[in-house]
């Protein structure tokens, strides 16, 4: 397309829905077990990388490098954010080129509420939980809950 923005059309041709709309220099590896709702944004110099058995909610926003384990559910309007522009430098902050990606890991068995945000670079461990508004600005340990700006610890996941 011209303006630099390419949709991915669902493998679905009953449907014939899109399944993404990629920025020019994004990139999009989905897991044939993926399950997409909505129409996930993957903005330039990003990539999502998706594990099988995981589900993408509708109105998800790729701003980073960001790979996402098996069986994880990730909520409505999600945001995974890199690195964008720096701030200590002097001059415009509006002028100073953006610095995509930092990394995003999300392990395997991770459930993301909706509207959370995780800052990379960040790694959340397997099994782990954050909260719907979550702020996350770090690493998540493996079978943690955390919620709230920034992010704290507030439970664990127990084995059944």
């Amino acid at each position: 397309m011209s303006n630099g923005v390419g949709l991915l059309r669902s493998v679905d041709r009953t449907r014939r829905r899109w399944v993404a709309r990629i920025r020019s220099g994004g990139r999009l590896r989905v897991a044939s077990s993926t399950v997409i709702g909505g129409t996930p944004r993957i903005m330039r110099g990003a990539t999502l990388r998706v594990g099988e058995r995981t589900g993408l909610g509708p109105g998800c926003r790729c701003m980073a490098s960001v790979t996402i384990g098996d069986d994880c559910l990730i909520s409505a309007d999600v945001r995974f954010v890199g690195d964008d522009h720096p701030i200590h430098v002097a001059g415009r902050l509006n002028e100073a080129p953006s610095r995509f990606p930092r990394e995003v890991v999300v392990g395997d068995d991770v459930l993301i509420g909706a509207g959370a945000i995780v800052i990379g670079p960040a790694n959340v461990g397997t099994g782990a939980v954050i909260a719907a508004g979550a702020v996350v600005t770090g690493d998540v340990a493996p079978r943690s809950i955390v919620g709230g700006v920034p992010a704290r610890v507030i439970g664990e996941r127990r084995n059944p």
